[in-house]
């Protein structure tokens, strides 16, 4: 099993209720290049490689940062806010 390394500094669940599905796109704006473009896919949008991460008595730890995350606030954001819509 493969190690998720690309790190979502905005939730997948948040980007993708920008996702323009007439054009099937994510139109996208970067304020520090003053430039818009697009993605069809969130898998880059608002993510960066190992921003989750941390080491652990000297070794990079990828996981247990990213698994917390996901059980602690993205299991309760789509259960209490998502299913409320």
């Amino acid at each position: 099993m493969s190690i998720p390394r690309n790190h979502h500094f905005v939730s997948q669940v948040h980007i993708n209720n920008f996702f323009n599905s007439e054009k099937g796109k994510f139109f996208i704006y970067d304020k520090l290049l003053d430039n818009h473009y697009f993605k069809t896919t969130s898998k880059s949008v608002c993510s960066e490689i190992d921003l989750n991460s941390k080491y652990d008595n000297g070794n990079l730890d990828y996981i247990s940062l990213e698994k917390d995350l996901n059980e602690e606030y993205l299991k309760y954001f789509i259960k209490k806010v998502v299913k409320q819509r």
